[in-house]
């Protein structure tokens, strides 16, 4: 998207940010157009980032932030299972999800030394369905992400993220961006880099996105009203239990 410039207030911390409106269809992670006009995209903005002088002033997005989140979603989750609100089958579920956290937390030391060996660049940190479009113009299609909220300085392994064996189950939440396209793109900046790596990455980005949206759902459930909370933590909990079982540990 074009950036137009920006305004500071005069007072005060905030700006005017003026960008391009992303006009343009919707992105679907079940059009194999859109997967690999992705992971393209996610190849040029990962080389091409790599040696950024901004990197020490964004936000880190390394393994030791994901793991935050799991400590955060693990204690809070704890604290809220005894909720009237909650049914049985609430708290059936959030304890599989503490058991879910149990596992990846046990597995955290592989976790580590694969993203030691993988390119540490700009992601952006929520590449999802939901923050893109895909225009048609002169040149072919053209993806338009935004909401860069979630962006910073990390390995590349939450852009990866794919839906699995049923995307439609989850929302639509995962991009799945094409991984061998992508590591033909990537390899260009890191040739030691294979479709085995990448896939590994993914399947770990995976569980980081995964992560980050049960920790956002947590506080949720110390409130009266649990219903939209358990419904989509059941989707991240589908979801996490597929990434566990594609990294071959015991949920």
């Amino acid at each position: 998207m074009r950036y137009y410039g920006f305004i500071e207030e005069p007072e005060g911390e905030c700006c005017w940010l003026f960008l391009e409106s992303a006009s343009g269809e919707e992105y679907s992670p079940l059009v194999n157009e859109h997967r690999t006009l992705a992971a393209q995209w996610l190849g040029l903005l990962h080389k091409s980032a790599e040696r950024l002088t901004a990197a020490a002033r964004l936000p880190d997005r390394g393994p030791g932030y994901y793991l935050e989140q799991l400590r955060s979603a693990f204690d809070t989750i704890l604290r809220n299972l005894s909720n009237p609100a909650l049914t049985a089958d609430d708290v059936a579920m959030l304890e599989t999800v503490v058991r879910q956290c149990e596992v990846v937390a046990s597995h955290w030391g592989q976790i580590e030394r694969l993203c030691e060996r993988a390119p540490q660049t700009l992601i952006h940190g929520d590449f999802a369905p939901k923050n893109m479009r895909v225009r048609t113009g002169q040149a072919g299609l053209a993806l338009l992400p935004f909401d860069w909220g979630s962006a910073g300085w990390g390995v590349t392994a939450a852009d990866l993220a794919q839906s699995g064996a049923a995307p439609n189950s989850y929302w639509n939440y995962w991009a799945n961006p094409d991984l061998a396209a992508y590591c033909s793109v990537a390899q260009e900046s890191w040739p030691y880099l294979d479709i085995h790596d990448v896939r590994q990455l993914a399947i770990i980005g995976k569980i980081f996105r995964s992560l980050i949206c049960i920790n956002l759902e947590t506080p949720s459930f110390a409130m009266e009203w649990v219903e939209n909370s358990a419904r989509d933590m059941r989707i991240y909990q589908a979801a996490m239990a597929d990434a566990i079982q594609a990294a071959g540990w015991k949920d």
